[in-house]
């Protein structure tokens, strides 16, 4: 595969991807060998989470039938953009839920000191 093809394909500012392509009976194709395929049963595609490099990633793979057999395509990413937009939405919702409080306390001292 030309490097310029790779490295399309690879271009993330936040996070780093891994792929693998293996042919038949998981003989290497391309690039990260050591990166496992997730065949969970007759699913595809199949999603997986895992550890690659030391680092937390998230799994999928695709078996697609060819003319001497399938070919399995894994794609890893890891989680820094996932775990970022977890991080902004429970700050949001805290954020959200503090505000609700105030007006809610705020209502009940006007409706409690106007007797």
């Amino acid at each position: 595969m030309p490097h310029e093809a790779v490295s399309t394909l690879r271009t993330d500012a936040v996070d780093a991807i891994y792929f693998r392509v293996a042919g038949p009976d998981n003989q290497f194709v391309a690039r990260d060998k050591d990166l496992l395929a997730v065949l969970r049963g007759t699913t595809n595609p199949s999603f997986d989470s895992a550890i690659y490099h030391d680092q937390p990633v998230r799994l999928v793979s695709y078996r697609s039938p060819s003319s001497v057999g399938a070919v399995t395509t894994v794609v890893a990413e890891t989680l820094n953009k996932r775990r970022g937009v977890r991080s902004r939405l429970w700050l949001t919702a805290l954020g959200t839920d503090v505000l609700e409080l105030d007006e809610i306390l705020c209502a009940g001292w006007f409706g409690v000191s106007r007797k």
